[in-house]
């Protein structure tokens, strides 16, 4: 079966609005394989023990740390190197940029994390 949904869930502190509305729009041209969970403050760990996702994608999220031990079927990837290698380093993402390195540093630390 190669039918899936991707639910996407952003963090509280990212949830600006031009961002969202980019993912609601990606929503809408999806036909139903892309869901965006607009309450995002919450947790997502008891959603992922409780739903037992195929996947789970994150940045450099504690979520991707959790995940191992409440859904240990499930694939877990960090999209870090991916962001880093496709910013362009200037002065607008250079914050994000040294906070993304630092975060990896962290969560490299645990097994069961590929990075992509």
């Amino acid at each position: 079966n190669t039918s899936f949904t991707i639910f996407i869930k952003l963090h509280p502190k990212q949830e600006h609005e031009e961002v969202l509305q980019g993912f609601i729009d990606l929503e809408s041209k999806s036909y139903g394989r892309v869901k965006v969970i607009r309450e995002s403050d919450f947790l997502i760990e008891e959603l992922v023990r409780q739903v037992r996702f195929k996947g789970i994608i994150g940045i450099t999220s504690s979520a991707l740390v959790y995940s191992q031990v409440l859904s240990p079927d499930s694939k877990i990837y960090s999209v870090v190197d991916h962001l880093n290698n496709h910013l362009i380093p200037d002065y607008r993402n250079a914050k994000g940029i040294k906070m993304m390195q630092e975060h990896k540093k962290i969560i490299m630390q645990f097994d069961g994390i590929k990075f992509i």
